[in-house]
């Protein structure tokens, strides 16, 4: 038996990433994130409610609620750490309403998702389905197919 020594060097890389949150005040009011929540009263009766993040934030999410208790959410832009609380509330509303019978997240026109978004959409899934709920997503285009397929949660969402 041989035994020899040998010193190698290896590239070491270091990335941090910080994140400080900080409180809105009037002073910096302009520069944070905004949400306007609108109700309207949709033709043939059906209750509709459109609730749309912030422009700034990079992601928009409009809900539109009919009187069988269907939620249609039409989620665009990107879904990320800063975006998701937004999605989560537009989901939780939804999900909540007393007359919900079925909440659909159209992702047509969504580009990205991180892992807060995966995971916000499987606890929808998971707090749709304890209510009684149908929580179902659709048109999930491929880069967002894939990252839900590698997670294993595509199947549930779509309903397979």
């Amino acid at each position: 038996m041989v035994t020899e020594q040998q010193q190698v060097r290896v590239p070491v890389s270091h990335e941090e990433v910080r994140l400080e949150r900080e409180p809105i005040t009037d002073a910096n009011a302009d520069d944070a994130p905004s949400i306007r929540t609108e109700f309207i009263e949709a033709d043939g009766g059906a209750a509709a409610a459109s609730c749309r993040a912030g422009e700034r934030s990079g992601m928009v999410v409009s809900t539109i609620a009919t009187s069988n208790g269907m939620f249609h959410l039409l989620v665009a832009g990107e879904i990320d750490i800063s975006t998701v609380d937004d999605l989560k509330a537009a989901l939780t509303h939804a999900i909540t309403a007393d007359a919900a019978t079925a909440v659909v997240a159209d992702l047509a026109r969504l580009t990205f998702c991180d892992s807060s978004g995966i995971a916000a959409l499987d606890k929808a899934y998971h707090q749709a389905s304890k209510r009684g709920v149908t929580f179902r997503v659709r048109n999930v285009q491929p880069p967002v197919r894939r990252v839900l397929e590698i997670t294993g949660v595509l199947a549930r969402l779509l309903g397979q």
